[in-house]
């Protein structure tokens, strides 16, 4: 990620669902679950940064029937 700049919100989302092992449509993840209470982040503050990525093809968005689920995109 060293080539794509991100602000700082970005950055820690990035690295936590990296760590999270939220690759791949499979391993995706609602935004409930990716701000979870040790993100220590506002869940808006999470949203944005979700949107800023997927806007850098970073992250996809996969429309479900409740909630969407977001994942990095594999060899990102």
């Amino acid at each position: 990620m060293d080539d794509i700049r991100m602000s700082p919100n970005a950055e820690k989302v990035y690295r936590h669902m990296k760590d999270h092992g939220f690759v791949g449509e499979e391993k995706g993840q609602s935004a409930d679950v990716i701000a979870h209470p040790h993100l220590k982040m506002a869940k808006n503050n999470v949203m944005n940064a979700l949107q800023e990525l997927v806007g850098k093809n970073v992250v996809k968005r996969k429309a479900r029937e409740k909630a969407s689920c977001y994942y990095l995109i594999p060899g990102k």
